[in-house]
């Protein structure tokens, strides 16, 4: 008898463990699910309220901004590409975009909790969304190498003042690059690093970088050799 009872008690032990590890397991995937269910409802959120602003500032014009309040969620990226913004996580669980009619740039902080976010409709057909180097064009696109050395400007968006010119992925060997203010710089084309032979047409790759190595998008000028 003492020996059945004992084994009863065994067999209760057991059957007891299993259903609490039963229940923790579910506990922690729905745990699990609803916290993921979360963050997905601030992505979108987040997505949503991003749109409402880049359709108002583009239906307002060129030049017009505003900002805009968002909660980034733990552990979530934001992409600005093309016309689509997208949030993704790092195992990619969290997936959620929105579409516009407009080509967006920019850069979203990828940094946990509340951030406010400048939009700011740069033309009609392009909207920048965070703080981010853009190069808009240079104010001469080519130039013929008998002309050089000649100064060009650079007209962008946010060009900090820690800025450095990179051609074709290189420093510019000539300094400084004049900073006049956060639109527009200048800089000296001096025909040690620009140059093309005669009847020969060279692309010359220029980019921007600031302080925390962050580069801009690519502007290209063209230096004409002389003609032979």
């Amino acid at each position: 008898m003492f020996m059945k009872r004992g084994q009863i008690a065994t067999e209760n032990l057991i059957i007891t463990g299993l259903v609490l590890s039963m229940v923790i397991i579910l506990f922690y995937f729905s745990s699990e699910y609803t916290m993921s269910n979360y963050r997905q409802r601030q992505a979108e959120d987040a997505l949503s309220n991003l749109l409402i602003t880049a359709n108002a500032v583009h239906e307002m014009g060129g030049g017009n901004k505003d900002d805009v309040i968002v909660n980034v969620p733990e552990d979530i990226n934001f992409l600005v590409q093309e016309k689509e913004l997208v949030a993704q996580d790092s195992s990619g669980d969290i997936n959620a975009s929105v579409n516009t009619v407009f080509n967006v740039i920019g850069m979203i902080p990828q940094s946990e909790g509340i951030s406010k976010i400048p939009v700011k409709s740069i033309n009609s057909t392009l909207v920048k969304i965070g703080k981010w180097m853009y190069l808009l064009y240079l104010s001469r696109s080519g130039e013929n190498f008998t002309a050089l050395p000649h100064r060009f400007y650079i007209y962008g968006e946010d060009l900090d003042m820690a800025i450095k010119l990179l051609v074709n992925g290189v420093n510019y060997p000539v300094v400084p690059v004049l900073h006049f203010n956060d639109t527009v710089i200048g800089f000296d084309a001096k025909t040690t690093v620009f140059n093309a032979l005669p009847d020969q047409i060279v692309d010359y790759e220029l980019v921007v970088e600031d302080g925390a190595g962050v580069v801009s998008n690519p502007l290209i000028l063209t230096i004409y050799g002389p003609t032979s």
